[in-house]
């Protein structure tokens, strides 16, 4: 049974039972199917049975349901439930955040006194926590083994198999320079090519569902900095706040969440202060019971925080950090007041210091000035998710989806500094999906 048959079979097993697989797998493993993915959830669940659809299909997922949640049952479930594409240094500003994160702490003389601790959480086939520790490698090759700690964690078995062999074929490396490649990697007769042991081990693998009760895996307060990247989009939003919550306690004051930017609704991340990109964002923990800083935007920008949330100090020099980097990446359009482009820049710093407003009034300016902007689409559609303005998100994210649909995947996002259409599609549409559901 091929894939499109599969995704246009009828619905042979009852509502009832799609709903009962839908509560007991979201409260085991915290994937969230909405009605919206039902669909999606049934053709996934006769794999795991084996069945073709129709009233075998009833049969069988009855059975399922009567089945002891058991290792195997979840093994299993993990298993055909979730996605494992994924590829080296991918959205690789993520990456200049850790080695920054890692010069910070020597520059300051506190020195490698303790390892560095970074959690990939959702680590799936392993590119990202090898691409972690061989970005740290080529910035700080002073490094050694006991300055840094990589825990890489996966609901998937397999996956985590798969990754602590470390065998790769060419099409994970294409975003990976050559001579990366070359260096940490050896090509084997087959083709394939396997991670050099330097790098290897420093990842130490382990199975963790983030819906169980003993995550987090460590103290409170252990790690610099946790990945979780396109995994949040697949719990509900009750599921997504559990998680983050703990996310915060793992981390050390100053600690930084990575997640994708389709993930980052603002009301999820709080006691954190948001750093934000065309092609991320990133909170950083802080202590919600510091004084306001007054330097952190006017009186508008903070009071439209949380009043549960309200808005943590951030260091001055972060913010130039932030500025000088803008006006050095769009220093010709940001003397021409008069173009989209400045526009674009001037709303990703007042979404940086979290004035909203201003950024909504200069977005429309970049759209009035160059109405196919993809990328201030993109940001009204985040600033509005942010918001809870859900139509007004959804028109947003269908017209970027609508410019991005007209581009080769492969070719970049007009002004984005590199940013390929695939994975600003894949961005849009997790952001619609979750809107519809």
């Amino acid at each position: 049974m091929n894939q499109r048959e599969q995704d246009g079979l009828a619905l042979g097993a009852g509502e009832h039972v799609l709903e009962q697989l839908a509560h007991m797998i979201e409260s085991e493993l915290g994937l969230s199917f909405p009605p919206a993915r039902r669909r999606d959830l049934q053709a996934a669940l006769c794999r795991i049975t084996g069945s073709p659809g129709g009233a075998q299909a009833s049969a069988s997922l009855e059975k399922l349901l009567k089945t002891p949640w058991d290792k195997a049952t979840a093994e299993l479930c993990a298993l055909h439930l979730t996605v494992g594409e994924t590829y080296f240094f991918r959205e690789p500003r993520a990456f200049e955040l850790v080695c920054d994160y890692a010069r910070k702490r020597l520059a300051e003389g506190h020195g490698l006194h303790r390892p560095l601790r970074i959690w990939s959480a959702g680590c799936s086939t392993g590119e990202e926590p090898y691409s972690i520790a061989m970005a740290l490698r080529q910035a700080l090759p002073a490094m050694g083994p006991r300055d840094l700690s990589i825990l890489a964690t996966d609901l998937n078995g397999r996956h985590l198999q798969f990754a602590q062999e470390g065998v790769y074929r060419q099409w994970s490396f294409r975003a990976t320079n050559p001579a990366l490649q070359a260096r940490h990697f050896s090509e084997q007769e087959d083709g394939r090519f396997r991670i050099n042991e330097d790098i290897r081990q420093s990842v130490r693998f382990a199975r963790l569902n983030l819906a169980a009760p003993e995550f987090p895996p460590t103290a409170t307060g252990t790690f610099d900095i946790i990945f979780c990247r396109n995994v949040l989009m697949y719990f509900s939003r009750r599921q997504a706040a559990r998680v983050i919550a703990r996310f915060r306690d793992s981390l050390v004051e100053g600690g930084w969440l990575i997640v994708n930017p389709s993930e980052a609704s603002a009301e999820l991340f709080t006691g954190f202060t948001r750093l934000c990109f065309p092609d991320a964002i990133y909170f950083q923990k802080c202590g919600i019971s510091r004084t306001l800083n007054t330097d952190a935007g006017p009186p508008a920008a903070r009071a439209s925080e949380p009043a549960a949330a309200p808005r943590p100090s951030r260091p001055r020099e972060r913010l130039l950090e932030v500025e000088e980097a803008l006006t050095r990446r769009r220093s010709a359009p940001a003397a021409d007041p008069l173009t989209a482009e400045f526009f674009h820049a001037r709303a990703l710093r007042a979404m940086e210091s979290g004035d909203f407003q201003s950024a909504a009034r200069d977005l429309k300016g970049a759209l009035y000035l160059k109405p196919d902007f993809i990328l201030a689409h993109y940001l009204m559609g985040v600033l509005h998710s942010a918001q809870e303005k859900h139509s007004a998100a959804i028109r947003q994210f269908k017209t970027a989806a609508e410019l991005l649909s007209a581009m080769k995947e492969s070719e970049v996002v007009p002004g984005s500094d590199g940013l390929p259409v695939a994975y600003l599609l894949q961005s849009v549409r997790a952001n619609l999906d979750r809107w519809r559901a």
